[in-house]
């Protein structure tokens, strides 16, 4: 329990007003029995204290139900006296030498504890409230020391994209030049460079100010990706990719597709005619469903740091928070994803 020490300093002061009171009104004779007597009533009275604090509070009234409040709080008041006297009775105890608090009537007895709990519900409304002030407070240092430690993440890719931006148009320029050069001597090897290039270009330029690209170049991206790799098996890859539904109005966010299918790539089955990979992007209702499907390759695999698909689940939760569904299904035979987003 959050601030114990207020909670114990509070029933210290209490438990000593109390004693006060008692042998004020009743003339108990003073000994240590009854201070026994007074610190277990003390303890049965926090019953209806940490009820209302605890649960009747912050449930009922914080929501504007304060009707149904009171009636808890008499309800509990009533359960704590029923229950003190049941236990009184049920272990017999006896009463202190010269106190006559027993020759109050039940109602009177009942007045009593109440006058007790009003007593204390200043105390427990305050602790409440200092306790949500606290979380408030405590959530509000969360999020700005995410907000800062976001800010930092951003600065430093920022700078790890300048580091690591080798003067893209100087690159693009030879990457020019050698597809020029290549023509005469090999079609494929131009065609390659050509593609490559379209990648590059679309991997490093084609995002706008929010961060998004046309969905239709994300499925050129793919296309390129696969004729790059028929290029590189000389055209015995089965693969099946099938777009339907797609206008120009659609975006995305880049490169987050073509993660499922280089996975694909890197341990589906690609030689078997009879089950293909297939890639699936369709549009319905502005929900984009895209699936992929393939046999996992017996043998060796190429080499992966597998953190491609970690890191595009974090990009979509950041991206889409609440507006994908991401389920994927493996085994020893086969590899299934299915993806979809509202655009």
């Amino acid at each position: 329990m959050k601030n114990l020490k207020y909670h114990i300093i509070y029933w210290a002061i209490f438990y000593v007003l109390y004693c006060i009171l008692h042998f004020g009104i009743y003339e108990t004779e003073v000994y240590w029995y009854p201070f026994f007597i007074i610190l277990l009533n003390l303890c049965m009275y926090i019953i209806p204290y940490y009820i209302s604090l605890l649960f009747i509070i912050p449930r009922y009234w914080e929501k504007g139900k304060y009707s149904l409040t009171t009636i808890l709080f008499f309800m509990s008041i009533c359960f704590t006296h029923f229950f003190i006297h049941f236990f009184y009775t049920f272990f017999k105890i006896p009463i202190p030498r010269g106190d006559n608090s027993n020759e109050l009537s039940m109602l009177q007895d009942f007045l009593f504890m109440m006058n007790i709990f009003i007593l204390t519900l200043p105390f427990a409304f305050t602790l409440f409230y200092i306790g949500k002030i606290e979380k408030e407070i405590k959530a509000q240092q969360i999020i700005e020391l995410e907000n800062f430690r976001l800010e930092q993440s951003i600065t430093q890719t920022e700078l790890n994209n300048l580091k690591n931006q080798i003067n893209p148009d100087f690159l693009f320029r030879k990457l020019n030049h050698f597809y020029q050069e290549s023509i005469i001597y090999s079609p494929n090897l131009s065609k390659g460079i050509a593609l490559l290039t379209d990648m590059m270009h679309y991997a490093i330029d084609e995002e706008d100010a929010n961060g998004k690209v046309l969905l239709i170049k994300e499925i050129k991206h793919i296309h390129n990706f696969i004729e790059i790799n028929q290029l590189r098996f000389d055209g015995r890859l089965y693969v099946d990719f099938e777009v339907t539904e797609i206008d120009n109005k659609h975006q995305i966010m880049p490169l987050v597709l073509i993660t499922f299918v280089e996975n694909a790539f890197k341990y589906g089955e690609l030689f078997d005619s009879e089950n293909p990979l297939k890639i699936q992007i369709r549009v319905v209702d502005n929900e984009l469903l895209f699936s992929t499907f393939n046999l996992k390759r017996r043998g060796p695999t190429e080499l992966s740091e597998g953190i491609g698909i970690v890191n595009t689940q974090r990009r979509l939760a950041l991206g889409y928070p609440f507006k994908y569904q991401l389920n994927i299904v493996e085994d020893s035979k086969l590899y299934k994803v299915d993806l979809s987003l509202i655009l």
